[in-house]
């Protein structure tokens, strides 16, 4: 698997490459696609699922607060609309994550991914990906699902799996990727996780 970096400062080179190595994850709200994330939410009020979900998202609520939420769900136009807001909000906020490529040789890749075709292009060890897996945060691991429409989400679906749904789906244009992402539950910006260097298998230039 490869992960591709624009060309970074000597610090920065040091900490992906050096004796020292890491892998770089990022927030999920620095998606370079701006369709990502993107969803339709089937809200049923009156389906049961939705007050145990409720409840289980909001533990601290009383009977009173979900029968509160399910009239304003059902009475208010254009709830479903700031439901997906807060959703997607809650969720880029809380998910870092790390991107791969099957492949190393995509001119596209190399232009959307590096500085204008310049950059570097790291080759890992599959064992790279069990140690990640291993990660306390480590949520979810998974090839991308490209697709013409976006995934449909069911309000009463937990946190798990509305992540699941969200992280591992674009649009199918995006397919030459041929991606493989892992999500940790992380609230930082960007965050370098410490490697062993053995897990670097090669590295590739265009300066």
């Amino acid at each position: 698997m490869f992960k591709y970096y624009k060309i970074p400062s000597g610090d920065i080179l040091e900490k992906i490459l050096g004796e020292k190595a890491t892998i770089k994850f990022s927030s999920a709200f620095n998606l370079n696609d701006t369709f990502e994330l993107k969803f339709n939410l089937d809200i049923e009020p009156e389906y049961d699922g939705h007050e145990k979900a409720f409840y289980d998202r909001n533990p601290d609520s009383t009977k009173e607060d979900f029968e509160r939420w399910k009239s304003h769900a059902l009475n208010h136009h254009g709830y479903t609309w700031y439901a997906e807001q807060a959703i997607r909000d809650s969720l880029a906020q809380n998910i870092s994550l790390c991107s791969f490529s099957k492949n190393n040789t995509s001119n596209l890749m190399w232009s959307h991914y590096t500085d204008n075709y310049k950059g570097i292009c790291i080759e890992y060890n599959e064992e790279l990906f069990d140690y990640l897996h291993s990660l306390k945060n480590h949520i979810a691991s998974d090839i991308i699902t490209y697709s013409e429409t976006p995934p449909i989400l069911k309000g009463s679906d937990p946190v798990d799996i509305i992540a699941k749904k969200l992280m591992f789906n674009k649009q199918i244009e995006w397919q030459y990727e041929e991606e493989y992402r892992i999500i940790i539950r992380s609230d930082e910006n960007t965050e370098f996780i410490p490697i062993d260097r053995s897990l670097i298998k090669s590295c590739f230039y265009r300066f």
